[in-house]
């Protein structure tokens, strides 16, 4: 016959009679709470003060480059100004030149490097767009169709100064991303081989693109503003309201504190007047009695 019997898997195991975690040091506060932030220091400072000079003091190069451009295309042949050598003369030149016919050449103001930081060269792109593009707004359509029409063509405008034809712009940078690749920005991002009115051409259809989105944010946070400032305000004179009450309320009591003092001098000397009259009486009593 089989043995049916099965082993104890536990059988030989040793028996544990004391709480393996007796003793230990509950810890039921953040061990950092009271930790000092490590100062960053000065490469990091370095690089933070780099980077944001890249982006924004980037962003206004940029700017001040393309506004020159504009300025030299709508008048080749006019005054001019010429940053450095200048590649239609013989002479090597260095500085700012004003001179009355550029001949071709184009003022170059120093360069600012792309930010290394991801995402920030976009920014510096947009800054460059949305700055003078918020700035140029000096009416608002009451049309919704009219409000189109003047978000686009300002867009289109704006992107002529805040651009230069042959700059990396931001169709540029959309098509650096693969996931973001599209025949519309690969056609309109600057391309060295077109010629300056084509370039412009593709300029005025980007800012007329874009110009529609940015309108919108720059329009609620305007609006967000105001109402944080109109919240503001009325919180002010809601402070001041409430000043003025207390202020009103303890006069009150101060008041009725001084008419109460004077009532309960009255009400001594009426007793007093009254304890004199009972007095008199009792004395006109006892006279009568006698």
């Amino acid at each position: 016959m089989a043995d049916n019997k099965e082993k104890n898997p536990y059988e030989g195991a040793i028996l544990v009679s004391q709480d393996p975690y007796a003793g230990a040091v509950l810890v039921s506060a953040d061990p950092y709470k009271d930790a000092i932030p490590a100062e960053p220091t000065e490469e990091e400072s370095r690089s933070i003060a780099s980077e944001t000079w890249r982006t924004f003091g980037g962003a206004a190069r940029d700017l001040s480059q393309g506004i020159i451009d504009l300025a030299q295309y709508v008048g080749p042949d006019g005054p001019g100004i010429v940053w450095g050598d200048d590649p239609t003369t013989a002479e090597v030149e260095s500085g700012i030149r004003f001179t009355a016919d550029t001949k071709g050449a184009k003022a170059r103001l120093p360069e600012v490097a792309e930010p290394d930081t991801t995402g920030l060269s976009f920014v510096r792109d947009l800054t460059q767009f949305a700055v003078p593009f918020a700035k140029a707004k000096y009416f608002t359509p009451a049309t919704v169709g009219g409000k189109v029409l003047e978000a686009t063509t300002r867009g289109a405008v704006i992107e002529q100064a805040a651009f230069s034809p042959y700059e990396q712009r931001i169709s540029n940078l959309v098509q650096t991303y693969p996931s973001l690749q599209n025949p519309v920005t690969e056609y309109l991002q600057a391309d060295p081989s077109d010629t300056e009115a084509t370039a412009r051409f593709k300029m005025a259809l980007e800012g007329a693109a874009i110009s529609l989105p940015l309108d919108t944010v720059i329009e609620n946070v305007a609006k967000a503003r105001a109402r944080r400032k109109t919240a503001e305000g009325q919180k002010q004179i809601d402070e001041q309201n409430q000043i003025e009450i207390d202020e009103q309320l303890a006069k009150q009591q101060e008041e009725t504190q001084k008419v109460s003092s004077v009532w309960d001098d009255v009400k001594d000397i009426m007793t007093q007047d009254t304890i004199l009259d009972k007095n008199k009486k009792t004395k006109s009593h006892k006279a009568k009695a006698k």
